[in-house]
């Protein structure tokens, strides 16, 4: 990751200056909704597995992420991963929040075992969604949510992401 890319990289501050996304994020967020993270993500290192490739939430507070891909995505370029609806609350998340901000970074921080994400997708009867698209494709998606990334397994995946919470407001 690359932060503060907008400073890098001046081209790429519409973007994270884009009135559309903004006016969404306010609309499902907040008003006050902050955008606090300004990063050009890469994978890189065919079949390497890195921690965020396990499902895992970033926060349980509302945090919501926009994704620009820069290169075209499919199947083997380390798609971003969802689980339909699971970022809804419910009581199968207390538990999950609770350790969160009990441990820590030093805790599973939001990290789930595979057993476990099949219990819920069972449970909670919640769908994968592989986010494949050409350059160009935007991903507007709440992070509460159960998601992942894959490892790389041909070519490349670059994106630009901005990241919206209120915390930062």
């Amino acid at each position: 990751r690359i932060g503060k890319v907008d400073e890098l990289v001046p081209e790429t501050k519409p973007f994270f200056e884009d009135p559309v996304i903004r006016g969404v994020m306010e609309a499902y967020l907040s008003p006050r909704v902050a955008s606090f993270r300004h990063e050009l993500e890469t994978r890189f290192g065919l079949s390497k597995m890195a921690q965020a490739d396990l499902f895992h939430f970033d926060n349980w507070r509302p945090i919501c992420k926009a994704f620009l891909y820069l290169v075209d995505v499919g199947e083997e370029n380390a798609p971003f991963r969802f689980l339909r609806r699971s970022h809804r609350d419910g009581p199968w998340r207390t538990r999950y929040a609770i350790e969160f901000d009990a441990a820590g970074t030093s805790g599973r921080y939001g990290h789930f075992f595979p057993q476990e994400i099949r219990a819920l997708e069972k449970e909670q009867g919640w769908e994968e969604v592989v986010c494949t698209g050409k350059a160009g494709t935007l991903i507007l998606a709440d992070f509460r949510g159960l998601h992942r990334g894959t490892p790389l397994r041909s070519g490349r995946r670059v994106l630009l992401n901005n990241t919206f919470d209120l915390m930062n407001a």
